[in-house]
């Protein structure tokens, strides 16, 4: 049985059969988009990321997830285990909040998620630019602490409108 085959067993049937870490290791490395998001369904349900062991460590959990993610808001793909532009902007956003108010995540890696959006938002056309509105923004500018992490936004011509748009929403 090949790896897209049988992560997908697992993924589509929620079995507690152990996960080798080598094998989500090398679905996140693969070229193949649709196993990317077999691997990003496992490591996101809770239910089926604790049976991958070893554990991955925050740091390969953080990149792989990153990954992923500007991927399928860059690409749109369309597949049937792939994150549409929509809900992958959302899950940054869910990803995003919850790690903000975690307090043992290292600010470095909400730093990245910045960037990021800051890098993706200023170069990419207006389709993309709406979903990061709408699908990330506006979810995560919803309290002081989190319009304070981005208030360097509010320097920059182009990025203190979107802010100002977004906080409005």
């Amino acid at each position: 049985m090949n790896i897209f085959t049988k992560l997908e067993n697992i993924a589509s049937n929620n079995t507690k059969e152990t996960i080798p870490q080598s094998m989500i290791m090398s679905a996140f490395n693969s070229s193949d988009h649709e196993l990317k998001g077999i691997a990003y369904t496992i490591i996101s349900t809770s239910t089926l990321s604790k049976n991958i062991k070893p554990c991955l460590s925050f740091n390969d959990y953080f990149h792989y997830v990153n990954d992923y993610i500007q991927y399928c808001i860059i690409e749109n793909p369309d597949g049937d285990w792939s994150d549409s532009r929509y809900s992958a902007c959302w899950d940054y956003a869910n990803w995003f909040n919850c790690w903000f108010n975690s307090k043992g995540i290292d600010v470095k890696y909400l730093e990245i998620i910045k960037e990021n959006i800051e890098k993706l938002y200023k170069n990419s056309d207006s389709e993309i630019q709406l979903a990061i509105e709408t699908g990330f923004l506006e979810h995560i500018l919803r309290n002081k602490k989190t319009i304070d992490f981005f208030s360097n936004w509010s320097q920059d011509e182009i990025l203190s409108e979107v802010i100002q748009r977004c906080r409005l929403n």
